[in-house]
This record gives structure tokens, sequence and C-alpha cells, in this order.
């Protein structure tokens, strides 16, 4: 059986204006340190009361999307590695493709 813990207006306020933010509802949950389902029923029971709240599918809902860029000599690094070419043991085993410098051997001659 389930315990109704009581949402102080903080934490109302706050969810809300994450979620007319884009944020997505389990990233409230874990910030606020309360469950998804949590959320979801407070989200639920705002709109019921009437609160004008975006929904997903409506013009006015945008998430919020994260582009973390890597370092272009990081994204050229990795391109390298990707293309060097593929041995049996990489291919079967998972090793590292020679030239990619991380075989234990590679990294000893440094």
């Amino acid at each position: 059986m389930s315990r109704e813990v009581k949402w102080k207006s903080e934490e109302s306020n706050a969810a809300l204006e994450m979620w007319r933010r884009g944020v997505p509802g389990p990233v409230i949950a874990k910030r606020l340190g309360r469950s998804e389902d949590s959320v979801a029923g407070r989200m639920r029971r705002l709109r019921r009361r009437g609160i004008q709240m975006p929904t997903p599918g409506s013009g006015s809902y945008r998430p919020i999307v994260q582009k973390d860029l890597a370092p272009s000599e990081v994204l050229e690094e990795r391109d390298r590695r990707m293309n060097l070419p593929d041995t049996m043991g990489s291919l079967l085993c998972g090793d590292p493709k020679p030239g990619s410098g991380q075989s234990a051997l590679e990294q000893m001659r440094r």
C-alpha cells in the first residue's frame, strides 16, 4: 500500500516551471526526489484544476534537447580509429585495432 506524501507549494511550482520548459517527467522526478508516478499524478491534478500547461503534441511543447558536441580533435581521433582496418581479433574478440593506440603493447611503447 502506498502512502501519499504531500506536495509543498514550492515543489509544485518548481515541477510546473520545469514541465512548462519541456523538462521530461522522469528528470523532474529525479530533481525533486519524487517518483515518476508522483510527478505525473501531480501534473494531472494541476491540469484538472484548470492550470494551463503544455502537453506533448501541442505546438507550445518544446522538449529540452542538449547538444554537447565533442571538440573537433576528439571527433577526428574517433574517425581515424573507426577507419582503421579490421583484424580477426578485432572482429571476433573485440580486441583493439592495430594502430589505434589502445592495445597494451602500443601503450607500453609510448
